[in-house]
């Protein structure tokens, strides 16, 4: 028993972050086994609830638990005591705790190798060693238990969900009809935008993201502050600084090319500055990462494991499909319909293999048809050869596109797949001179944002 596991509890007990994180990527048998209980008690805590334990919630868990009481309190004392630690030196403990423990393992291996066996009871011990040692350094992409075993788990799931409705709530889109439907998207889950060329693919992913991220948290009032969630944004099509324009005025509720072009109004300066004060002092992360055409799967996996160094991605946005690459091809070259069924696949397994809620878009072939007669005709049949793109995903997000859909003031917006609701149709509104689609129709346009708009240095009015 070392300072090690000292400086571990301490961070579950102290960041949710960080609780989280060792949630999927660990255990309790990674402890010392005086510590193991504690740890176990803190981990299932934070599992089923979504907060920290605290101390006056282990002393209530403790009395229907036969287990020592003054001994367990006596360890979360000494747990309290001991100093903060950075969480920027988190995952260094936590790799270091995960080495420890592979040590110990195989030098119990080696033990009773070395010891009078039978060759069967070896090769047993051997492969449940490495097994154990594996877990701990890669990302459990299944989860086996009988169902007796989970018996115990459900009466504490289901305990969790009548105390606060809140609980196993996935992560909410800000878009009511879908948050109504999903009661929000779950990690390792994957959905895809579709639609016609120039029908707002990108501008609803960068508005799914930024909701995300924020979680209905106000620009202009943190009062009622809830937990948002780290986002990492891979944009193949849009340059950084693009990007970064339409997200600021999409967050802060300003004309998007003035932004571009700095020239704005002196209301939306007020506007512009909350919105980068609040993005500078905001807990979660929001990463726009600018990479080029023909990225492959296996680029966002390494990108990836760069960004988990400083923080554990939530949400990742790949915008968009038809522009990547696959990361293996055939000899002959894979037909486009295929490619778009492999990357699918491989997006995927990375968004399950990483523990997080992975959102793309991918391209809808024309129906001039039906657009002439205004008739939807949404379904999985205008992916064409592409319809295998639907096995790999679990929910798809079709956009109609009408005659002169420029002139409409929705979106219409389809449910053409979805793995655990219904199906279902709901419309959203533009106001995309700021960027966003909305769940209700847009106020009308403040003369007050178009007049008095200038190209004056703004930098000391920006400062915080």
């Amino acid at each position: 028993m070392d300072n090690l596991d000292l400086i571990l509890l301490k961070f579950l007990i102290s960041s949710k972050e960080a609780a989280f994180e060792f949630n999927v990527e660990g255990n309790q048998n990674l402890f010392d086994l005086n510590y193991r209980k504690i740890a176990e008690l803190i981990l299932n805590h934070t599992k089923f609830y979504k907060s920290l334990l605290t101390k006056n919630v282990l002393k209530d868990k403790l009395k229907s638990a036969s287990l020592n009481e003054e001994y367990i309190l006596e360890l979360w004392d000494s747990i309290e005591k001991f100093p903060e630690q950075n969480n920027n030196d988190f995952r260094y403990y936590l790799e270091k705790i995960k080495t420890r423990y592979a040590e110990q393992e195989l030098k119990r291996l080696n033990q009773t190798l070395n010891s009078p066996t039978s060759l069967k009871k070896s090769i047993s011990e051997l492969n449940s060693t490495l097994s154990k040692v594996n877990g701990v350094f890669n990302t459990k992409t299944y989860k086996r238990k009988s169902i007796k075993d989970t018996i115990p788990e459900y009466r504490e799931r289901y305990k969790a969900k009548k105390e606060n409705p809140e609980f196993g709530q996935g992560i909410l889109t800000g878009y009511e009809f879908l948050d109504n439907l999903y009661n929000g998207w779950k990690k390792q889950e994957f959905f895809i935008v579709a639609g016609e060329s120039g029908t707002g693919k990108s501008m609803l992913l960068m508005n799914l993201a930024k909701q995300m991220w924020l979680q209905k948290n106000s620009v202009y009032d943190m009062s009622n502050k809830r937990q948002g969630y780290n986002v990492a944004y891979f944009s193949l099509e849009m340059p950084h600084d693009d990007c970064f324009d339409r997200l600021l005025a999409s967050v802060a509720g300003v004309n998007q090319k003035r932004v571009r072009d700095c020239c704005l109004t002196p209301a939306e300066l007020v506007k512009v500055k909350q919105a980068t004060q609040f993005i500078e002092s905001y807990d979660s992360h929001f990463d726009i990462i600018d990479i080029p055409r023909d990225a492959t799967p296996d680029t966002i996996r390494v990108l990836l494991n760069e960004v988990k160094m400083e923080y554990k991605p939530d949400v990742v946005v790949v915008d968009y499909l038809g522009i990547m690459k696959a990361s293996v091809t055939s000899a002959d070259g894979d037909s486009d319909w295929l490619t778009l069924q492999t990357l699918s696949g491989d997006l995927f397994e990375i968004g399950r293999s990483e523990d997080v809620l992975m959102l793309s878009a991918v391209q809808l072939n024309y129906d001039d048809a039906a657009k002439k007669k205004n008739d939807p005709n949404m379904g999985m049949h205008r992916l064409a050869r592409s319809k295998g793109i639907g096995s790999n995903v679990n929910g798809i997000l079709m956009l109609q596109s009408r005659q002169n859909e420029d002139q409409y003031p929705d979106l219409n917006v389809h449910i053409t797949k979805s793995r655990r609701t219904e199906k279902g149709s709901f419309p959203l509104y533009k106001k995309l001179e700021h960027c966003q689609l909305l769940n209700d129709m847009p106020e009308t346009f403040n003369d007050e944002d178009v007049k008095d708009s200038s190209k004056e240095d703004i930098s000391n009015f920006m400062e915080v």
